[in-house]
């Protein structure tokens, strides 16, 4: 996942939840509040968290909303089985 793609979702996210993208990034990213803001400015961003952050979407997606066509959803960690 691309951060461009990423920032998509959740802007949808928020959207829909009414919340911004610093209380998404602490709900996503455990804390961390800056995240979404760096991605936005285009700074640097680790790329195991937007890995986290795409899998926190798809396993936290709204029912209601349509997954974006052109944006692979991340393999659910909820729907992982144990080896």
């Amino acid at each position: 996942m691309t951060g461009d793609q990423l920032l998509t979702l959740a802007r949808l996210y928020t959207a829909h939840h009414g919340i911004s993208l610093r209380q998404l990034g602490r709900r996503a990213l455990q804390g961390n509040h800056k995240f979404f803001a760096r991605l936005e400015a285009g700074d640097g961003v680790n790329t195991k968290s937007i890995a986290r952050a795409g899998i926190w979407l798809a396993d936290n997606w709204p029912p209601d909303v349509p997954w974006p066509e052109d944006i692979p959803r991340p393999v659910s960690s909820r729907s992982r089985c144990a080896a």
